[in-house]
């Protein structure tokens, strides 16, 4: 079962191939004519990993907005 600090690095992970792709995608001239392909795609497998994290860890639990770094997880 992943632990929080795991799920924050998952989700930290997604974030920074997003960034990665877009700045490929910026670099190569192929960001600014509408929603490129490859971002949709990179897009839709983060959301899918982002809905399976929230259905299995969200069941029955309340979930706090304050931010992890400021829980003590150890």
């Amino acid at each position: 079962m992943m632990q929080y600090r795991d799920i924050a690095k998952k989700i930290i992970d997604l974030k920074n191939a997003d960034l990665a792709l877009r700045d490929k995608l910026i670099n190569e001239g192929k960001l600014s004519d509408g929603y490129n392909e490859e971002m949709k795609t990179l897009h839709n497998k983060n959301a899918q990993i982002l809905d399976k994290i929230m259905n299995t860890y969200s069941k029955g639990v309340a979930i706090s907005l304050s931010p992890i770094a400021t829980q003590d997880n150890t």
